[in-house]
């Protein structure tokens, strides 16, 4: 119990981190798809064919000539708020979806939105959660030594006590 108490103030900061990341994530992928989504559904109000319909705006993304309903509908359902976002990219990092099911929306808006996704996904589990882990093993670690380091004080005191009641003995 003293060691998961120990722990709990790493486990707030690498909380925090980990919603940090996923926070500048989900900013990244709602920013650049949205500007996908915008010129499809532009495109499809206005009656006119996806065909040729730049939705990149200069920014290097691909047109939305690809773009179907079911690509967003997957993207409404994963990423439609920055709520989704945080609540799909969490679950990609702790086996609650498919992280290729997560994907396939983004990447089907651009390449560039799956290399995001598969640098988010390897930066969380190898690095974040490696690290988290290590931070509690760390922290079980000491509250071992602590545990060692009361056991040999209380064998010296007890040594010590052993030494006086026989000193007495032999000065009776």
């Amino acid at each position: 119990v003293a060691g998961i108490l120990c722990s709990m103030k790493s486990m707030v900061w690498a909380l925090i981190l980990l919603l940090g990341v996923m926070y500048v994530f989900a900013v990244c992928v709602l920013q650049l798809a949205l500007i996908d989504v915008a010129a499809y559904t532009k495109a499809a109000s206005s009656g006119i064919g996806t065909n040729g319909t730049s939705a990149g705006s200069g920014v290097g993304l691909a047109s939305s000539d690809h773009i179907d309903a079911k690509v967003l509908e997957d993207f409404y359902l994963y990423y439609g708020s920055m709520v989704k976002s945080i609540y799909t990219l969490h679950q990609t990092i702790t086996s609650g979806v498919s992280w290729g099911l997560a994907a396939e929306p983004l990447v089907a808006f651009t390449p560039l939105l799956g290399v995001l996704f598969v640098l988010y996904v390897s930066f969380s589990m190898l690095c974040v959660l490696n690290i988290v882990t290590g931070v509690f093993v760390d922290n079980a670690h000491k509250m071992t030594q602590r545990d060692e380091d009361h056991l040999v004080i209380d064998q010296l005191q007890n040594r010590k006590r052993w030494l006086i009641e026989v000193r007495r003995l032999f000065e009776e």
